[in-house]
């Protein structure tokens, strides 16, 4: 539901099934992303808090149920001739306390069978909609969360998202943007919608890509590209026997340095198919304030509540 941010805890109300709510502002001062101007709210203490944070930046505010469990995200994308439906994506969003930390995506994780059919078939649905009440044509993502009942959607982005991205990726060259272009342009594109699913679902399953990142204006440590690996408690850049070598980069100057701020990313390049990344991505952040002395942590995974 959405509500005006002064009257947000009272609506909140019949929302809260024993782990709070969350708020997340409206576009009243442009649009924002991530986790940014999201709240987790499990008290009156807390939402006093939540509404000084988001004063200044929404009027209104969407109230949903905190929800736990693995957040992910469907992608889709609707052609003149039908809707691709593509794989679920993991979002790698951590805790800090009850912020939220959004800094990664990645195609390793799988949910269960009939809960990535769930997923596709809300993409589908979503896609024929915004086909027939606006003529959209392009990219979408509806976002949400794979709980112990199945996926939950949160919110529906009519444009591209970061896991697309991902999902191209298991194309070498894919041209990506391009075809979105072409489609969004009604000049049409080589192959037909079911085509297009086909050939980025085949990929993307077969060729598994992700990883973690964050902007934080606090780094400022220079992180030449090194490569480290996962002995499951932790990672190291000595343990070659562990698993999921990962390629640290840091604010490199004049190439990773993102308006001003720093930017810190490791790209898993060898990692259990299947698996949730979000435990080794905060398994990294703990090296990386051990290591190179930042103080982005600690940082916690959100737990896989789903079972095969």
């Amino acid at each position: 539901m959405v509500a005006d941010l002064g009257n947000a805890w009272s609506a909140s109300a019949g929302l809260d099934f024993g782990k709070g709510v969350v708020w997340a502002a409206d576009a009243t001062q442009g649009w924002h992303g991530g986790t940014s101007l999201t709240e987790w709210v499990r008290d009156a203490e807390e939402a006093q808090a939540a509404v000084a944070a988001l004063a200044g930046h929404c009027r209104r505010v969407r109230v949903m149920p905190f929800l736990e469990g693995i957040p992910c995200s469907i992608h889709g994308i609707v052609c003149a001739d039908g809707v691709v439906a593509l794989r679920p994506v993991e979002m790698v969003v951590l805790r800090r306390g009850r912020e939220f930390v959004y800094c990664g995506a990645g195609t390793y994780w799988d949910p269960p069978d009939g809960v990535r059919e769930e997923m596709r078939a809300v993409a589908r649905r979503v896609g024929q909609q915004l086909a027939a009440e606006v003529d959209f044509r392009g990219a979408f993502t509806v976002d949400g969360v794979v709980t112990v009942d199945g996926f939950r959607p949160t919110e529906l982005n009519p444009r591209s998202g970061a896991g697309l991205n991902t999902i191209a990726r298991g194309i070498p060259g894919f041209p990506l943007s391009e075809v979105l272009d072409l489609i969004v342009s009604g000049r049409g594109i080589s192959r037909t919608a079911a085509e297009l699913e086909a050939q980025l679902l085949d990929s993307a399953d077969g060729s598994r890509h992700g990883g973690t990142w964050t902007m934080d204006p606090t780094i400022d440590v220079d992180v030449p590209q090194r490569s480290v690996w996962f002995t499951g408690s932790g990672w190291s850049e000595t343990a070659k026997a562990g698993r999921g070598i990962g390629t640290a980069l840091g604010p490199v100057p004049g190439a990773l340095v993102i308006g001003g701020a720093g930017f810190l990313r490791c790209t898993f390049t060898d990692w259990p198919i299947g698996s949730s990344i979000a435990p080794a991505a905060a398994a990294f952040y703990d090296w990386a304030d051990r290591e190179l002395g930042t103080g982005l942590g600690p940082l916690t995974p959100a737990p896989e509540v789903t079972s095969g």
